[in-house]
């Protein structure tokens, strides 16, 4: 308890110096709102906080100068009484105010489809990079967004999203942006795995992005040709990393039927194309895969699920 109230109390000392430094100052009515809204709150939560209260937008200022007009007060009493306003009126929880501040920060880089744009960071693992991003939005929206909107999107949220310095992927800084979106079906956000895949599958073989995610959207769009040219690649090329994807979204259990009955599709697709694809898919489903699925079931019969349809097509 004493480690939060002194986090929280620096965090104070912080909100007063940057307000100054931008000319707006909160008065002491406007600091005792600030303290028992955020009393007792994460560190997290008092991050978000000071945030929003740093970020005033076009709107907010034109909600000043409406204030400081009704009232007959001057800008700087007009700001401190609004940002006292802005404090009484904040979300009780983090997940409510991460998502209010996402949405304020999205206005002001004009981005209308940043739920789209969370979303995609999110059933892409983190692996997309703000340009593939911004490729995938403009090519399946209405709504166009910028290279520039979408990474000073991302380095204002800084609380919750990050840029890899090394290799460019927007990642969650914060897992609070993760849970939002957890109870999300593949069905209601299956255009974006289809956008996903329709971007990944023109690029360069070469590329990082391609290799880890291509197998694993290929089975959550049903491209099961594809998948299976997929695995006939990695195994002439012997490629490595090409089933990290596939392993993580194994260790979450409510996925686990799912990919067992999408991957159950890949060995008569394989057959029809022939017996030789066949018996090359079966080497890959009995070793890395195998290994993947086995380290999870725990003896709850994944791996049965798995090979039975392969033991009636090759025997």
């Amino acid at each position: 308890m004493i480690y939060i109230i002194k986090i929280f109390q620096v965090m104070l000392f912080l909100l007063k110096t940057l307000l100054k430094e931008e000319g707006k100052e909160l008065d002491k009515n406007s600091l005792q709102e600030f303290y028992n809204a955020c009393q007792f709150r994460s560190p997290l939560y008092i991050s978000l906080a000071i945030k929003r209260l740093m970020i005033l937008s076009q709107a907010d200022f034109n909600n000043i100068n409406k204030l400081s007009k009704e009232l007959k007060i001057d800008g700087g009493e007009a700001i401190s009484k609004y940002l006292t306003q802005l404090i009484k009126n904040l979300p009780y929880t983090e997940e409510e105010l991460a998502s209010l501040l996402i949405e304020h920060v999205a206005k002001e880089f004009d981005i209308k489809n940043y739920k789209e744009l969370i979303n995609l960071i999110v059933i892409s693992n983190e692996q997309l990079r703000a340009q593939d991003l911004v490729e995938i939005l403009n090519a399946n929206s209405k709504e166009k967004t910028t290279l520039f909107s979408v990474v000073g999107f991302v380095r204002y949220l800084d609380e919750v999203l990050s840029i890899n310095s090394f290799t460019n992927r927007i990642q969650l800084a914060h897992p609070i942006v993760k849970k939002q979106t957890e109870s999300i079906s593949v069905d209601e956000t299956l255009n974006l795995y289809n956008a996903v895949f329709e971007y990944i599958d023109r690029l360069d073989n070469a590329e990082p992005i391609k290799e880890k995610l291509y197998f694993l959207f290929a089975l959550y769009t049903n491209n099961f040709f594809k998948a299976v040219q997929f695995l006939h690649t990695v195994h002439t090329n012997k490629t490595k990393n090409a089933y990290t994807e596939l392993k993580n979204a194994f260790s979450f259990p409510q996925n686990r039927d799912f990919f067992i009955d999408q991957l159950n599709m890949l060995p008569k697709v394989a057959l029809d194309i022939s017996k030789d694809c066949l018996n090359i898919i079966s080497q890959e489903f009995i070793g890395e895969i195998f290994l993947i699925i086995n380290g999870v079931s725990r003896g709850g019969g994944l791996e049965l699920k798995l090979l039975k349809p392969l033991y009636n097509l090759t025997f």
